[in-house]
């Protein structure tokens, strides 16, 4: 019985953080990164069209990128080291919808960021229960998390530092299942969420070093040594 009301508060609890969002996601204004990153995101679109033959695609990214106007923005070009895991797809689904409407693509991205920190509470969520293996504390630490005002706000606009937050609970959450359980499966979810880390912020560098490192010295003892080692060599 206490299992099920733990479950049904769970899927409550989430489910209304989910609907607040929705309902949510346009109250929230604009800032001068979103719209460095949208332009960011068109420059490097623009880029990986010209190696394909979508010239049609490609036309319509360039005119976005141009007609993206402000004369306090850095130029993209002159800041190549800003990762685009988030803002070149973006980029790619306002041209392939069609938007139009400033207002609607702004929109879009403060949807999707809401969607992805959503996303990340819940493999937070998964990280506190199997920590404490407690639901009580688990849903408390999530609510900790997601009300901290500067997050929750953060969730809708900041396309930067909330991206890389939720990328990183992510990978978090998938190192330690490849910890805990090594295999395929794990290694290879936790290297794609590295590798996106690492792409929105250059700090994430440290999923790959240090997991690299804790693994290591866990098979140090083991006899399964090449086994093991193909195990890492996978997973880089």
């Amino acid at each position: 019985m206490s299992n099920n009301i733990s479950k049904y508060t769970t899927y409550l609890f989430f489910s209304i953080f989910f609907v607040t969002g929705i309902f949510t996601f346009k109250d929230y204004g604009l800032t001068g990164d979103e719209v460095f990153e949208r332009q960011t995101g068109f420059y490097w679109l623009n880029y990986v069209l010209s190696f394909t033959p979508f010239e049609n695609i490609k036309s319509i990214a360039t005119i976005k990128f141009e007609g993206i106007i402000d004369l306090t923005l850095p130029k993209t070009e002159n800041n190549p080291f800003y990762g685009v895991i988030f803002s070149l797809p973006l980029a790619f689904l306002e041209v392939i919808f069609n938007i139009e409407d400033s207002k609607n693509y702004y929109h879009l991205y403060h949807f999707l960021n809401f969607t992805l920190f959503f996303t990340a509470s819940i493999f937070f969520y998964k990280l506190l229960l199997n920590r404490f293996l407690n639901n009580n504390i688990a849903l408390v630490g999530t609510l900790f998390f997601v009300l901290s005002p500067r997050i929750y706000a953060s969730s809708f606009y900041n396309n930067k530092d909330l991206v890389f937050l939720s990328l990183a609970t992510i990978a978090l959450y998938y190192c330690f299942k490849s910890l805990e359980k090594i295999n395929y499966k794990n290694l290879l979810i936790f290297s794609i969420f590295a590798a996106m880390c690492t792409s929105s912020r250059i700090f994430g560098i440290i999923f790959p070093v240090f997991f690299s490192i804790f693994f290591f010295l866990s098979f140090l003892p083991s006899i399964k040594i090449i086994k093991n080692l193909k195990f890492l060599g996978f997973f880089l």
